[in-house]
């Protein structure tokens, strides 16, 4: 799309790196690492200023996240797909690594744009992303870029809102009120 060909926009894609982790499960949520200094398990030089070699994903995923947050617009897209069993309807599902994306996004401020994976009128057929939700997303993005960047709540773009049932991401709002409640900082709403 058009909308990300521009130059000042830049776009970190994580599984294209090799990835290495603090968490022998990798996607832990009760792994106390969140990519910061204090939190991750990685020797010093792995978790200090640009990620490397041997950094641990959350630091890397972290720390895109900051530089985001210094960018004039900056967000996060989170891709949410249909998981399901290929013989009945599946649900829209966040992966558990996803739970503490949005988590860390929270933690440092940042916008998060949910782009829903669409079904077909076949149960159990999801159909792959398209232009339609790149279209969606943009006009999303504008809205927000026009309201001055000033809502930083989740904003869900796709069919989901009133055709399917969400599965685990209801524990959004959850995880949010948690992390309001043992965090200081001002910027999570």
């Amino acid at each position: 799309h058009k909308y990300f060909n521009d130059d000042a926009i830049h776009i970190y894609h994580p599984n294209v790196w090799n990835k290495h982790t603090c968490d022998e499960k990798w996607t832990n949520y009760k792994h106390p690492c969140r990519g910061t200094f204090d939190t991750c398990l990685k020797e010093s030089h792995l978790k200090t200023g640009t990620p490397q070699e041997g950094s641990c994903w959350r630091y890397s995923y972290r720390y895109q996240l900051d530089n985001a947050l210094k960018a004039k617009v900056g967000f996060m897209i989170q891709l949410v797909e249909i998981k399901g069993d290929g013989f009945s309807c599946g649900k829209h599902m966040l992966g558990d690594g996803q739970f503490i994306e949005v988590e860390m996004a929270s933690m440092v401020g940042l916008k998060i744009f949910q782009v829903f994976q669409t079904s077909s009128s076949y149960v159990g057929i999801s159909v792959d992303y398209s232009m339609d939700h790149v279209n969606d997303l943009v006009a999303a993005i504008e809205e927000w870029v026009a309201n001055d960047c000033a809502d930083n709540s989740i904003t869900r773009v796709g069919e989901f809102v009133d055709r399917y049932e969400l599965s685990n991401i209801n524990k959004i709002p959850v995880i949010l009120k948690k992390l309001k409640k043992r965090s200081k900082n001002p910027k999570i709403n």
